[in-house]
């Protein structure tokens, strides 16, 4: 199949009245190299016109150079925007986000202070007895994970072209890879129980805030479309 890339070397072809089959389904289909392809026809008929002094050689190069490298920029472009949407783009700044936003939030309010807070609000629930330590360990890591790349999911999830699910999962494992290290030294203090469970709870969380930030809107769009219809 034609690509805006492939024109550039079949630019002799394209300024012919009896286009091939594959040039003309590719116009077909890109509004964008359509336009283009008839301003360069009129340009070329309008040398054609020239009764009296044909263009030279160089003149003529000159212009195929100019419209080579109008194609070689738009394929480059192309090829900028697909390297973000088609996932490697929007995983990568999706991941590292998230985790400035996880290790900053650590930073600000610490795992331990966390803890005590939230022993503090279910002591007014009255609930504090009914919970081992290790579950509001649990809960805690569950949060630092959950709350950035849900937050990432929704605003970078958007962008992505397709495949959100799969793609969720590389911006969980990158995070990961980059939190835990962290996370480990500063639950250096803590008995290693309350770690595991801080690290559990983070993985989780992150799991969780990903799938549901990058999947759980396009799904309501598809369904929303498929309710219109």
């Amino acid at each position: 199949m034609v690509s805006c890339q492939d024109i550039e070397l079949r630019l002799m072809e394209l300024l012919r009245e009896d286009l091939p089959e594959d040039l003309l389904a590719h116009l077909k289909s890109c509004p964008r190299c359509k336009e283009k392809r008839e301003k360069w026809v009129q340009l070329w008929s309008f040398m054609g016109g020239w009764e009296e002094s044909k263009p030279s050689v160089e003149v003529t190069e000159s212009i195929l150079s100019q419209i080579r490298g109008d194609l070689r920029r738009e394929a480059e472009a192309r090829v900028g925007l697909s390297w973000w949407t088609s996932g490697f783009g929007v995983v990568l700044i999706s991941a590292l986000v998230a985790s400035l936003l996880s290790i900053g939030g650590s930073i600000v309010f610490h795992y331990g202070n966390a803890v005590e807070l939230l022993k503090f609000a279910l002591q007014q629930l009255e609930i504090t007895a009914h919970l081992p330590v290790r579950t509001i360990f649990f809960v805690v890591g569950c949060l630092y994970g959950l709350l950035p790349l849900l937050l990432v999911g929704l605003i970078f999830g958007q962008l992505a072209d397709g495949h959100r699910l799969r793609l969720s999962l590389w911006v969980v494992a990158i995070f990961l890879l980059v939190t835990l290290p962290y996370t480990v030294v500063e639950c250096r203090t803590f008995a290693l129980s309350f770690t595991l469970s801080i690290i559990a709870g983070l993985t989780v969380g992150a799991v969780s805030g990903s799938v549901a930030g990058f999947y759980l809107p396009s799904r309501r769009t598809m369904v929303a479309g498929q309710g219109s219809t």
